[in-house]
């Protein structure tokens, strides 16, 4: 009986062994990679989808008001809560308006956080999830929410409207107004940090 023959019989070797589970590992880590590439896309078309449902329920909330959700603050500000009470109490004495809120029944309750008073940094930064209670806005009592992005940082708000061309900037100048815009919304995008509207920021007006 020759070698080949023994060989066959044998079974593979362990040089064998290790380069098919060398390239079983390689087609792993292109899978894998591609299922991430996949989850990101969808995530980012997930968030555009929102901000422009965003832009329409601001668009209503002016129809409705005559103003823009934050009009008339001293200065404009990065204000989520702001948008929140807006557009999705329904409540006028919380600053809600009937006719154009976003039913909370109808944007996804995993993407509600509790407003602990500022941005919280980083991408794995979390915020707490609201309670039944603390989503029943008929009452008087009200927990300062905002609305999350598909990562789960809150989707940022500026009113531009109310303020002079001159003025249409944060504090600092680090973002300002584009053109004739209203208003503006954007995502921290998939690396959690905000880079107004730089970088992978999904944003309102690009």
């Amino acid at each position: 009986m020759d070698r080949a023959t023994n060989r066959a019989r044998g079974g593979f070797t362990l040089i064998e062994l290790l380069v098919v589970m060398a390239i079983i590992a390689v087609l792993a880590g292109l899978v894998v990679a591609s299922v991430s590439k996949l989850r990101s896309r969808a995530l980012v078309a997930t968030a555009t989808t929102q901000i422009s449902s965003l832009e329409g329920a601001v668009n209503n909330y002016r129809s409705s008001t005559t103003i823009f959700p934050n009009a008339g603050a001293p200065a404009p500000k990065d204000d989520p809560e702001g948008l929140f009470r807006a557009l999705c109490t329904g409540n006028p004495r919380l600053g809600g308006d009937r006719e154009s809120y976003i039913d909370v029944g109808e944007w996804p309750e995993e993407q509600i956080g509790v407003w602990p008073g500022s941005y919280r940094q980083g991408p794995e930064a979390q915020y707490d999830k609201p309670s039944p209670e603390q989503l029943d806005f008929s009452g008087g009592d009200y927990t300062p929410l905002v609305l999350l992005d598909p990562w789960g940082h809150p989707y940022h708000y500026v009113e531009w409207d109310s303020h002079p061309r001159n003025r249409r900037q944060l504090a600092g100048g680090q973002f300002r107004a584009r053109g004739n815009q209203k208003f503006a919304i954007w995502s921290d995008g998939p690396n959690g940090i905000n880079e107004w509207g730089e970088g992978d920021d999904v944003t309102s007006w690009k």
